[in-house]
């Protein structure tokens, strides 16, 4: 970009941030006109894909705060940008803006799932069928906007309705975590948890079916392919995978898995398998998840319920030091 465009959009985000601070201050910045220019960047015939780029990301931002949603919608720019993420499946120029697209519609859906997936319908076609693509940019962005709508049990109750879509998109997720590269890998690790996710609060036969019936789309044998990714020498894979885990750790159907695989438990007390800080402080977290559940001390039984709580009581930095026997003459 030349140096009055950069300065241009450093105003611009300016302004955005000024906006985003308050609905007075968004009016005081709608009454420079400079939001409507930045409007009129990205509408316009330009061949400037970076400087159209930009103009999403701001608008991402300003749609995070409520007054700055309002003022997006009612002046129909989610109209507008759904209409150019349209576009952008026949036109070469504007293909290059769907990732930016992309994230911001997952942006606001995360927090307004029902209002943005019923009204804009083509958004969740578009990302749902991302998951396929041979572009890892846009599978990834796919995989982690799926992953913003599901955080919540409206989200994920959304992505239900798309019965055989949601299914095949889920098997890519694994495919995803199975034979991407590593930077991929962990960003589809880490959605993956927050698609499992489920808060006690939310939980009902249904969202506890639902979470089941997607975890077992992501491989044949979900929860081993899960604990062989925990176990890789690449601290980012290992913590992502630990994720998923914390997200399982207090729904019923994951501890059947949990205490019925082989070496998990194992595992789990085992404080040598874990050299970082990060690594041991996700595992403790997960020993706490478990804890905090009610049904653990019934499926794991008592004997494993109390190694447990002995590992949360010990806390996540615990090391077992071995007795020194002194014999006489030792000096």
């Amino acid at each position: 970009m030349k140096t009055n465009d950069v300065v241009r959009f450093r105003v611009y985000e300016l302004l955005v941030n000024i906006g985003n601070s308050s609905a007075r201050n968004l009016s005081l910045v709608i009454g420079s006109g400079l939001l409507e220019n930045l409007l009129n960047e990205l509408y316009g015939d330009s061949a400037d894909v970076l400087a159209k780029m930009n103009c999403v990301e701001l608008l991402t931002n300003l749609a995070t705060s409520d007054h700055g949603f309002t003022w997006l919608t009612e002046h129909k720019v989610l109209d507008r940008l759904e209409t150019l993420l349209i576009k952008a499946d026949s036109d070469v120029l504007l293909e290059l803006l769907q990732p930016g697209l992309i994230t911001f519609f997952g942006s606001v859906a995360r927090h307004r799932p029902n209002e943005i997936c019923s009204r804009y319908q083509h958004f969740l076609c578009k990302v749902l069928s991302s998951l396929n693509s041979s572009d890892m940019t846009l599978r990834t962005i796919g995989i982690e906007t799926i992953a913003q709508i599901a955080i919540t049990k409206n989200g994920k109750l959304i992505l239900k309705k798309y019965g055989s879509k949601m299914d095949e998109a889920m098997k890519n997720v694994g495919q995803t975590i199975q034979n991407c590269p590593e930077d991929v890998k962990v960003r589809a690790l880490s959605a993956l948890g927050s698609i499992l996710q489920l808060t006690a609060e939310d939980q009902n036969d249904e969202m506890l079916a639902l979470t089941q019936h997607w975890f077992s789309l992501i491989s044949s044998s979900p929860f081993n392919l899960i604990f062989s990714i925990c176990q890789q020498p690449f601290p980012n894979i290992r913590l992502a995978s630990k994720s998923i885990y914390v997200s399982l750790a207090n729904q019923s159907w994951a501890l059947q898995l949990m205490v019925h695989h082989p070496t998990f438990i194992e595992y789990l007390l085992d404080r040598t398998t874990e050299t970082s800080a990060e690594d041991k402080r996700l595992k403790y977290k997960v020993v706490e998840t478990l804890l905090q559940n009610s049904c653990t001390e019934e499926i794991f039984g008592s004997p494993n319920y109390l190694k447990l709580r002995l590992y949360q009581q010990q806390g996540p930095f615990y090391m077992h030091s071995q007795p020194v026997v002194t014999m006489e003459g030792d000096c």
